[in-house]
């Protein structure tokens, strides 16, 4: 369990990361995972090893931790074929990005960000010899036109530098046919919202899309839940990874019981550390 900004671990013991494997499974059986969906809970209703109560999906504790032994499997096999211990590995470097502001480098003023900055710093990232993610977000475009100049303008520019995400299901049309231009298979992202909650927009978009992940697998889904200690999860490294096992199983059996076919990415790393006086 290690995060890296900044890098740390949390060196717990494996006996102890089993509890906490234990704990989150009994916690999303009992709580459930929020699903305001109706089309989506009429799909899985009535399925083996399910119970839907109102908003709530709740899973059997048995199928959960079934989930979670596969997942720890697949990290079995994972470490096994790797020659070298991770702390002996050469380090690398990429750009972070994200950003939605940039300090002129003329004014040193903080300001919005431009397409004109993104074209910029992917030649500077560029010149140190890097790639990475996209550097910034252009702002001086509407709303729903910022994702698509940044993936264009990211893929005109250089072939490291990867543009990601979206904004609203109004944009993914858009995007999917980018990425067939590109050749690149199109992610989509399945966001935990709230606590034990999966995000009724993303569903909106993943039943948009899964015909044709059904007929040409060329579509990425993926989880994202941001374990934040102190906001969005608890404030200890344990109850963090509790929770953040509850939430990641039940969104993984949850797309698993909608077609057993279905093999979203599962990844966990220690907590955020939002508040260093207290975490």
């Amino acid at each position: 369990m290690i995060y890296a900004y900044p890098e740390y671990g949390t060196d717990l013991t494996p006996e102890l990361l089993d509890r906490c494997c234990d704990l989150g499974a009994r916690l999303a059986a009992e709580v459930g995972l929020v699903v305001r969906h109706d089309g989506f809970l009429d799909a899985i209703r009535g399925k083996p090893g399910v119970r839907i109560e109102g908003e709530r999906v709740h899973f059997d504790v048995g199928l959960l931790r079934a989930n979670i032994e596969r997942y720890q499997e697949g990290l079995r096999r994972s470490a096994q074929g790797q020659r070298q211990p991770p702390q002996d590995r050469p380090w690398t470097m990429a750009c972070g990005g994200f950003s939605m502001e940039v300090i002129d480098i003329e004014t040193e003023e903080v300001r919005p960000a431009t397409c004109q900055d993104l074209r910029d710093l992917i030649k500077l990232v560029n010149s140190f010899g890097i790639g990475g993610n996209y550097p910034v977000m252009p702002q001086d475009l509407p709303p729903l036109l910022r994702a698509l100049a940044c993936f264009r303008i990211c893929w005109q520019e250089a072939d490291n530098i990867r543009p990601y995400d979206y904004q609203h299901r109004s944009q993914t049309p858009f995007l999917y046919e980018m990425h067939q231009v590109m050749g690149k298979p199109f992610d989509i992202t399945l966001c935990v919202v709230q606590p034990m909650m999966i995000d009724d927009k993303d569903l909106d978009i993943f039943l948009d899309f899964y015909p044709r992940w059904k007929t040409q697998r060329n579509i990425q889904f993926h989880i994202l839940d941001y374990p934040m200690m102190g906001i969005t999860k608890p404030v200890t490294a344990t109850a963090t990874l509790a929770m953040y096992v509850a939430e990641m199983f039940s969104v993984y059996t949850l797309f698993r019981t909608f077609d057993p076919e279905l093999e979203v990415p599962v990844r966990l790393h220690a907590g955020l550390m939002t508040d260093l006086r207290h975490t």
